[in-house]
């Protein structure tokens, strides 16, 4: 059997519907996807330490012999246990457990030799693992960010399994095969199957500079497509914007009156405009493209503002409408739940929805697009390939480094927004990571929620992750622990503090609509807590709201941590962010610090870039970035090497496409998690 990238993941043996399930949970229909679905890290199990080197709380890896087996019952839980007794070569002994796994008594004896890689934690005066994994034979074992309660066992054999089977003629662009890249297929198995350290090295370094090559030439190669075309000449009109600019409720900071006029000149010439709207938190970005889509109208166009999300698309439907009720500026919603009729003048906000009706949306002279990095290449072409070509106007809600500017949005001209409005106050972020702290901060969140203040708690997860001990090498305590920071354990926290009925809680899992209700019913009623994942991050902007919790904090990445911190401090209330973790690595703390010892986006976006290795995530994705899995965006030379060969592919005339089924932008995450 030879398989393809494309081919549907059942297309393997041994995957059934249950499997498939899971695997469709995690986003992978596909072996591209399946195959993209790297490795959070490795152990390797060719490095056998003593029992008595053995460090608490650490993976280690042994080798016993078993002197004893037993069969038992935790007596509170009920819970059958397999329970073996072993030494090391060095005299050192140890006890084992496994947990639920009662056919391990048929497989192993007294005298039987034993690979184990687990955690060592106290059982008494005993050196205890608790279920650890049995390895055949030493090698480098890939451990997998999320598989969908599978073993990290079964998702290396299905990763081996279709790399076994894979055909195809080799993907590459000749700029990169001719620098030393090995092929895709031998990359995804250096990557899954590694042999070695160097092997992990080396596919970690070419899968990202593949992913960048690939993204960077979308990028360059559809922007050259536009400035051959010939846009609509949108006449200035300086007596509207003053109108505007007079009834807005903020005065305009002298970034944004820069960033307005300089798009409104730039929109006046037939060459189409090209411009990113690149700005700290709380500068506002929107308010600029709000300006810019008003001149559109009143000279008798349409604008659309592209929102990756219905719940942010609702949220600048709200606000322009609010905006424009005294100049007669008709603002239309266009989501997959919601369709409302398109005029032939005026400004159309919607998500992906839009797609699929391009072909109604005439005198498009204008398309602004929030988070570009979320929308497909060949979505924005239904958009953009039309005569005349729209002006095009990006906005990215994290400051980006200029060093990756040209690489991930091309040719652009930037208008960098850093100011933020002078009646802001600057957020105070606390570290939270003993429970005197804690204590501190909740009632710290009381007293906040009886001034008619309200407050955000954000986690990582809808629900708890299932015990996959074989794959996370967990303890029943740890398990216990990583279960708390999840919506559906921390929103029953909140409402033992605060009171059932001032607790909203809301998710990816919600419908659009009831996603929208409860954000209208936090956004008008003072002294609430929205206990909510990331889905706040972008775009919620409410006034009372002046505190913003983040529960295992270390969990998200430092932008990502930022923007969420952006969702209060945005009236004149001072305004708090505590964030909490319970990891105990000193790395991890140095990452949560630095976050809380400035509120500049762009000194933390650059700092996260530096901190995080090549394929080396922090959190479900990186806010304002491209959800690149492997690319070394942090290092600036890595990152110039790739645009170079990317200049040099398309001189060459030589299209590139990339393979079918290998997903340029991929988001590494579970429904679960959002």
């Amino acid at each position: 059997m030879t398989l393809s990238l494309a081919d549907a993941v059942g297309i393997l043996p041994g995957v059934g519907p249950k499997t498939t399930g899971r695997l469709q949970e995690l986003g992978i229909t596909r072996l591209g996807e399946l195959l993209q679905w790297y490795p959070r890290k490795y152990i390797d199990a060719r490095q056998v330490t003593a029992i008595r080197e053995l460090h608490v709380g650490q993976i280690g890896v042994v080798r016993i012999s078993v002197e004893s087996t037993k069969q038992g019952r935790l007596p509170k839980r009920n819970i059958p246990y397999f329970e073996v007794k072993g030494n090391d070569e060095w005299g050192g002994s140890l006890v084992v457990k496994w947990f639920g796994k009662t056919f391990l008594e048929n497989k192993i004896h007294e005298g039987d030799e034993l690979l184990l890689v687990g955690t060592p934690s106290w059982a008494g005066k005993a050196l205890s693992f608790t279920n650890p994994t049995i390895e055949e034979r030493p090698r480098i074992i890939a451990v997998y960010p999320q598989t969908g309660g599978m073993s990290t066992r079964l998702f290396t054999q299905l990763c081996g399994g279709a790399l076994a089977s894979l055909v195809e003629k080799e993907p590459l662009p000749q700029v990169l095969l001719g620098a030393g890249c090995p092929s895709l297929a031998e990359c995804f198995r250096m990557i899954h199957l590694p042999e070695s350290e160097e092997e992990i090295a080396l596919a970690k370094l070419w899968l990202g500079r593949i992913e960048l090559f690939f993204y960077s030439y979308q990028i360059q190669h559809e922007q050259q497509s536009i400035a051959r075309g010939i846009a609509k000449a949108i006449p200035e009109n300086v007596e509207l914007l003053k109108q505007l600019v007079a009834e807005l409720p903020f005065t305009l900071t002298p970034d944004q009156k820069r960033a307005t006029w300089d798009s409104i000149q730039a929109m006046a010439e037939t060459r189409p405009m090209q411009r990113l709207l690149n700005g700290d938190v709380g500068t506002g970005k929107t308010a600029v493209a709000a300006l810019c889509l008003a001149g559109v109208v009143k000279a008798g166009g349409l604008g659309v503002l592209l929102a990756p999300t219905e719940l942010l698309a609702q949220q600048h439907v709200a606000n322009l409408r609010k905006m424009f009720e005294k100049v007669a500026i008709p603002v239309t919603l266009l989501t997959g739940s919601t369709k409302e009729q398109i005029p032939d003048s005026g400004i159309v906000v919607g998500t992906h929805a839009v797609f699929t009706l391009a072909e109604q949306l005439k005198n498009l002279w204008l398309v602004v697009i929030d988070e570009q990095h979320r929308f497909g290449v060949d979505q924005r072409e239904r958009l953009l390939r039309r005569k005349p070509v729209p002006h095009v106007l990006g906005m990215t809600a994290t400051p980006i480094p200029r060093t990756l500017t040209f690489a991930l949005h091309g040719t652009v001209e930037v208008s960098l927004l850093v100011t933020r409005p002078a009646e802001r106050i600057p957020i105070v972020t606390t570290f939270v990571r003993e429970p005197a702290l804690r204590q501190k901060m909740q009632q710290h969140l009381l007293e906040e929620l009886a001034l008619g203040h309200s407050a955000y708690v954000v986690v990582p997860l809808i629900k708890p992750l299932e015990s996959d001990n074989e794959d996370e090498e967990l303890s029943l305590d740890q398990l216990a622990k990583r279960e708390r920071a999840n919506v559906e354990a921390v929103a029953q926290d909140m409402k033992t503090l605060v009171g059932e009925d001032r607790v909203l809680i809301l998710h990816g899992k919600l419908k659009p609509k009831e996603k929208v209700l409860l954000l209208n019913t936090f956004a008008t009623q003072p002294g609430l807590v929205l206990v909510s994942t990331s889905l706040v991050e972008v775009g919620i902007d409410v006034k009372h709201a002046s505190m913003m919790i983040i529960e295992d904090a270390e969990y998200f990445g430092l932008a990502q941590l930022h923007q969420l911190r952006g969702r209060v401090g945005r009236s004149n209330i001072q305004s708090y962010c505590y964030l909490v973790t319970q990891s105990l690595q000193a790395r991890q703390h140095e990452r949560l610090e630095y976050v809380v010892s400035t509120n500049d986006g762009f000194e933390i976006a650059q700092y996260d870039l530096e901190m995080r290795g090549p394929g080396e995530l922090h959190g479900v994705e990186q806010s304002g970035l491209p959800d690149l899995k492997m690319a070394s965006l942090g290092n600036a030379e890595e990152v110039s090497w790739v645009v170079e060969k990317v200049r040099e592919s398309i001189a060459s005339g030589v299209p590139v496409v990339p393979p079918t089924g290998f997903s340029v932008v991929t988001m590494q995450k579970a429904e679960a998690l959002v």
